[in-house]
């Protein structure tokens, strides 16, 4: 995938109703999407950063991105898998990663986990942007998902493709210099 721009849709959504209910940034996803663009260059990621589902589902359509990552929490995990299930019947190929703190401890929770739901490519969990960036640069670089899935990564769990066991890379360590990730209001994100 070296010769093109990698399409990357990051989403923290939340559930839509009559009016608008919380109106906030979803931060962690900037973050994400200014560490990625910073360690990665324009050339390599375009990123457009989701709330909405609706939106979102649109834009899958419309934009076609390569990758959606979206923000796992008790309250959207369902919407989330959602999204992801449809992304994956209308284009196969889409990689899908998750991220955030609903996510099991244990490792036989965590394949239970991942193994109901085959729509999740990746779990990032832990701190999530160094893992984010380095996958996103190995697909850049044009590892394809068998690929992928076939060593660890760190700071990231999946399912083995062919054998269905749990692979999960060792932890990264949190980001102690925060200045290491530039600011999402100052980029743009």
């Amino acid at each position: 995938m070296t010769d093109r721009t990698i399409r990357i849709a990051l989403g923290d959504l939340k559930h839509g109703s009559v009016g608008k209910h919380s109106v906030y940034m979803p931060i962690g996803i900037g973050y994400i999407a200014a560490y990625a663009l910073e360690h990665l260059g324009p050339q390599t990621v375009e990123i457009q950063l989701y709330d909405e589902t609706e939106v979102l589902l649109r834009e899958i359509v419309k934009w076609k991105p390569h990758i959606i990552g979206l923000a796992n929490y008790c309250w959207n995990t369902e919407l989330s898998l959602l999204v992801f299930r449809l992304a994956k019947k209308l284009f196969p190929e889409v990689i899908c990663i998750a991220g955030g703190p609903e996510f099991p401890a244990e490792a036989d929770d965590r394949r239970t986990y991942l193994a109901q739901r085959p729509e999740m490519d990746f779990f990032v969990y832990r701190e999530g942007e160094v893992a984010f960036a380095n996958l996103v640069r190995q697909i850049w670089e044009g590892a394809d998902l068998q690929e992928l899935k076939a060593r660890e990564q760190a700071g990231i769990a999946f399912l083995h493709r062919g054998r269905g066991e749990l692979i999960q890379g060792e932890p990264l360590p949190r980001l102690t210099d925060l200045d290491v990730i530039p600011s999402p209001y100052l980029t743009g994100c």
